[in-house]
Formats: C-alpha cells, sequence, structure tokens
C-alpha cells in the first residue's frame, strides 16, 4: 500500500516517536510510505531520511501559510496518491478534516495521543478534536484508559474505536556495561553514583518541577545521589534556575536535547516519570524495557 502519515512536526516527543517506528516498520514490511509534517521537521526527519523514507513539510513558513496549510495538506495528498492517510494529534486532524469537507479519497485513520481528556489548554481543541473526529473511516486510542475518555468526552460510538497500544523495541544497551560508564563518564558522574534519571520535553505537563523537589529528599538520603534531566523544551530555563535555588548544585544535570536516549538509560539506575497526565507514554515504556522504571 501507498500510506501517507501525517503529525505536526518531527521533533523529538512520544507521538512522533510513535511515528517514526510505524513508518520505519511499514517500510519494512514492503510498504510505501511518505511521512509529511504540518507545523515543521525536526530531527526525526533525518532519522527518518536515513531509513529510505521521504519525508516533507507542507508548505512554508509564515503567518499566511498558516491559514493555507490544509491546502498545502491537499496537495501532498494529491501528489503521492495514498492508499492510506493516517494522522496522528490535532494539527493535523483539523487540515485533513478541512481537506474531507471537500473531497479526501483515500482511506483516513487517525491515532489520538493526548491523555487528559477533559481538560486541555484551550477548549477550542477539544471542539476542533470533537468535531474533526466525525471524518475518518477509523480512529484509534493507544490506551483502554484513553479510548473510554475519548468515547465519553467525544461522543465516538465504540464501534469506531479500537485500542492499538504504543509499543516499543527491546533496549539493545541495558546488558552493556561498557556503554553505561561512557555515558556517564560524558555526564561526569562516577561509576559508583546512584543516578535518578528522567527524559522528557520540558513542559509543563511533565511535572519537571515536582522532580527537583523530590530531590533534595533524594539527595539528603543518599548523598552519591545525581538527578539527570534529558531533554529541552520551554521550561528548560526556568527549572535550571530552581534547581540553583534551591541549592541541588551538581546534584541536577540538565543535558538538553540528545539523540541517545536509549544509552542514557543504560547510566541510570531508576527512571522517574513525575508527568502529571500521559496517554500510553513512550519514555515509560522504554523504561520499562531497560528494567529502570
Amino acid at each position: 500500500m501507498r500510506i501517507l502519515q501525517l503529525i505536526g512536526s518531527l521533533n523529538f516527543g512520544g507521538a512522533e516517536d510513535v511515528l517514526v517506528k510505524l513508518a520505519t516498520g511499514l517500510t519494512a514490511a514492503g510498504h510505501d510510505v511518505h511521512v509529511c509534517a504540518t507545523l515543521g521537521l525536526g530531527p526525526l526527519a533525518d532519522r527518518l531520511r536515513t531509513r529510505g523514507i521521504s519525508v516533507e513539510r507542507a508548505g512554508p513558513n509564515g503567518r499566511l501559510h498558516n491559514y493555507l496549510r490544509p491546502w498545502h495538506v491537499h496537495d501532498a495528498i494529491r501528489r503521492f496518491q495514498p492508499d492510506i492517510v493516517h494522522t496522528h494529534g490535532l494539527p493535523p486532524l483539523a487540515e485533513v478534516s478541512q481537506v474531507a469537507a471537500v473531497h479526501l479519497g483515500p482511506r483516513w485513520v487517525h491515532t489520538f495521543h493526548f491523555g487528559n481528556y477533559p481538560h486541555t489548554e484551550k477548549r477550542r481543541h477539544m471542539h476542533v478534536e470533537r468535531v474533526g473526529a466525525t471524518a475518518p473511516d477509523a480512529l484509534v486510542a493507544v490506551s483502554d484508559r484513553q479510548r473510554d475518555q475519548l468515547i465519553r468526552y467525544h461522543r465516538i460510538a465504540p464501534s469506531r474505536i479500537r485500542t492499538i497500544l504504543n509499543g516499543v523495541e527491546p533496549n539493545p544497551f541495558v546488558a552493556d556495561g561498557e556503554t553505561r560508564r561512557r555515558k556517564r563518564a560524558e555526564l561526569g558522574i562516577s561509576d559508583a553514583a546512584w543516578v535518578v534519571g528522567s527524559i522528557a520535553v520540558l513542559t509543563e505537563q511533565k511535572g519537571m518541577s515536582y522532580l527537583l523537589q523530590s530531590a533534595r529528599d533524594i539527595i539528603a538520603a543518599r548523598p552519591d545521589a545525581r538527578i539527570v534531566i534529558v531533554g529541552g523544551g520551554p521550561l528548560e530555563a526556568s527549572l535550571r534556575a530552581e534547581a540553583a535555588a534551591v541549592g541541588l548544585g551538581d546534584s541536577v544535570i540538565f543535558t538538553s536535547w540528545r539523540a541517545d536516549a536509549l544509552e542514557l538509560l543504560a547510566a541510570f539506575d531508576v527512571y522517574v516519570m513525575a508527568s502529571l497526565w500521559e496517554a500510553m507514554p513512550i519514555a515509560l515504556l522504554e523504561a520499562m524495557a531497560a528494567a529502570r522504571a
């Protein structure tokens, strides 16, 4: 089949990771996959290209093109001529909904990735998603809890939505003592230290402030403890300032964005997820696969 995968961006994140795994697996199974990001590309675009998967952005930057994105998406569908369009998250759902109102052509599958219904930053997001969800041929939830919430708050008929759990591959670095030592050395951490780590986009949702508050008790109980926060995002600067303000000093290490998260997991002793909400978090599944959760 020819399959067009659509997502907002290809920066690091759980939904983006799901798309990369799907695109890679479908390509390996013999399907022709094309990926289109409607808001902008990111580091995962290069990862897809190295695996032989074509990637594009739906239109250039600019305020005017924000209003034209549905027609850029329509153009991508027209050029690629897919058998299936698969959207991930709210932006492409909204954009393809506008295209479908005219004529879509291929079958349409949509996967929900948000995990905190009925609460969103903006109530209009709920409205747009609820209306948009009426158009796809098939709907996918990534957990049973999320499916139940979508049925309740979006009034989706149970027969229209099925659960397909997110998944991850085994971590090849878990039993590799050399990777563990090398990654700790890169971070300036001794082999004997007790490392508590977390990997996330640094937004309010991920609750990293609570991890920093807990860090004082962790370090009081284990003076050799090091808290490692892997990832970047809008709250990175304020979290660094918070760590300094409460006197955590060198006990907390911020790495910013890293492309070697699976290797860093091997350097942790414990993985912490402080999120306020999740649907089926890839980061936690990766930590479970590494026996660190």
